[in-house]
């Protein structure tokens, strides 16, 4: 009992100082230098707080550099001291690696083999160099470790797989380059690649971008040169290719798939099919053109992908690029799916940009269905899956969902444009009677057109404005009308109702254009107009052109997407 109690008063000053030290980092106001060696010579590598970490992880963590400098320095820091793990099985040097001094990770690296060291879920400190994106800090400790960044995590991924998917490309580059420095000189090819890969930006268009510039061009430039990156890597990926086979199956449907042997590998080609990449696709189809071919578990093809994503640029780039792309589009997966059933899956999400309206969303799709079925033969629209339906069935089945919404929409949108329409023929129709100078009151001929001078011709340009504004207006609020009456199949969607409300916009806004321009005749004529006024008449009409590119733009492409794909089924015939 005594032992225990002198014990407990043993500890309680330990306990006291390790407090002392924790809040002192804590808070950055370090107690003295002096003090935290002499309490690491009487502590070494003893956890301060419940996760483990010792003095040197909180240092680090803390960006310390002084203090853990000085420690390094005059402690006594052994390397079964630097090898210390917190409960996430973390060095020090781990730790290192996630901040961005580098005196910090030097200072660890250096005094011992710290590199190839895992932590719990098998990442080195190398791997989160990677999957942080510090290059330099990468460079230093694969300067001072013998890692070869093949080490893999728990779940298989490598350093090179942490680094892009962190989009932090310059990291396999840059280990790239170190490989074909110490390997053969004759490789003057690859050699030749690597260097322009090496290469900065010019310094002057970092001062462009970062000075002169709108800043947010730097953000671009950054994208663009991440691309190219991605596309180069990718490149150097594709040569080493040997094997495509171990990404696809080939085996009969009634067989298990899942027990098929070197398939466990995903497949590149229809990754990058979901992700919407086409430069990677390109790539891979320029190296390895039988990729093409690949299939999936289920039997889907790259086409089934491209449909299934909406990927219209990588679509059309395999239709190019497919030599037997009619056999393909015709193909069934073990489902029963046909290329229709997969371009029949609405794609929306938590993430989908809703802000442009559910029917705007909808017409799309429905162009996309449409698109694909202008490409398949004709056979395959009545072809029904596993479950019993076709790919119509489906389209039915979640349009009818949508389909109450869809009409509140545009019925909503197409009552304010019908306002506009109806007042703007209202004036035009006002204005045919209020004419400048009036009328004759014995035989109601208007008075300027008995003067044979400019005010006749002034006032014959003031009526073809009045009537052709009168003309606009009333087609615009017909084509409104016959919206607002309209049955809302599906296939309207397609290019109807796109169409109807093109005309309407276009109709309008010409409508309000030659109202303005009526008013213009109305001041010459009366003798009011001025340069002032001109100009202000000018600007009001440019602001209104602006409002209607917006919404008019919009439709304008998808009507000329529509006309681009809406060529009917062609079998390639040999």
């Amino acid at each position: 009992m005594g032992e225990e109690n002198s014990r407990a008063r043993h500890d309680m000053p330990l306990r006291r100082t390790r407090s002392k030290v924790y809040k002192s980092i804590a808070s950055k106001k370090l107690v003295s230098l002096e003090f935290l060696c002499e309490y690491w010579n009487e502590e070494p590598a003893e956890p301060l707080d419940c996760e483990g970490n010792t003095l040197l992880h909180l240092l680090v963590i803390s960006n310390s550099e002084n203090a853990l400098r000085k420690l390094m320095d005059d402690g006594d820091v052994s390397q079964a001291h630097l090898t210390k793990q917190n409960l996430r099985g973390e060095t020090a040097l781990h730790e290192a690696a996630r901040h961005d001094p580098m005196c910090n990770c030097e200072e660890c690296a250096e005094k011992g083999n710290l590199a190839s060291v895992p932590n719990n879920l098998g990442e080195t400190a190398l791997f989160l160099a990677a999957a942080c994106g510090k290059l330099d800090i990468f460079k230093l400790i694969l300067k001072y470790g013998n890692d070869d960044c093949t080490t893999q995590r728990k779940d298989g991924c490598t350093v090179l797989h942490a680094a892009i998917m962190g989009e932090h490309y310059c990291i396999p580059h840059m280990y790239t380059l170190e490989s074909v420095r110490k390997g053969d000189e004759e490789d003057s090819d690859r050699r030749w690649k690597a260097e322009i890969l090496e290469k900065e930006r010019n310094p002057f268009v970092n001062l462009l971008l970062s000075k002169v510039l709108i800043p947010l061009l730097e953000e671009i430039d950054d994208k663009k040169r991440k691309k190219f990156l991605a596309v180069a890597l990718a490149k150097q990926l594709l040569e080493e290719e040997v094997d495509w086979s171990r990404y696809t199956y080939s085996s009969p449907k009634d067989q298990d798939q899942n027990k098929t042997p070197n398939k466990v590998h995903s497949n590149p080609l229809m990754r990058a099919i979901e992700m919407g990449i086409p430069e990677l696709v390109e790539e891979i189809l320029r190296y390895i053109p039988g990729a093409a071919n690949s299939i999936d578990k289920d039997g889907r093809n790259v086409f089934h992908y491209a449909a299934e994503h909406r990927a219209g640029d990588i679509y059309e780039k395999l239709k190019v690029s497919v030599v037997n792309k009619d056999r393909m589009l015709s193909d069934v997966d073990y489902k029963g799916n046909t290329i229709l059933h997969y371009a029949t899956k609405i794609m929306l999400s938590s993430s989908t940009n809703l802000s442009i309206g559910i029917a705007n969303l909808l017409t799309w799709e429905v162009f996309w269905f449409q698109r694909i079925r202008h490409d398949c033969p004709p056979h395959l629209f009545h072809m029904r899956n596993n479950d019993g339906c076709t790919a119509e069935d489906l389209l039915l089945k979640y349009y009818n969902n949508k389909r109450e919404a869809v009409v509140k929409e545009v019925k909503e949108m197409n009552q304010g444009v019908m306002v506009v329409a109806a007042l703007i023929a209202t004036v035009s129709f006002a204005a045919v009677f209020t004419i400048p100078g009036g009328f004759d009151q014995n035989n109601g001929t208007p008075l300027y057109y008995k003067q044979k001078d400019h005010h006749y011709h002034e006032l014959n340009q003031f009526f073809d404005a009045v009537w052709f504004t009168f003309f606009a207006s009333v087609t615009s609020l017909g084509t409104l009308l016959t919206t607002q009456l309209s049955r809302f199949h599906w296939e309207d969607l397609y290019l109807v109702l796109p169409l109807r409300y093109l005309i309407a916009l276009l109709t309008l806004f010409l409508s309000a254009g030659s109202i303005a321009l009526t008013f213009h005749r109305a001041l010459i004529l009366m003798g009011y107009l001025t340069l002032k006024i001109f100009r202000a008449l000018l600007i009001i009409f440019s602001i209104s052109g602006l409002f209607y590119v917006d919404p008019t733009c919009y439709v304008f492409s998808y009507i000329v997407e529509v006309l681009r794909h809406s060529k009917p089924y062609k079998s390639v015939r040999t």
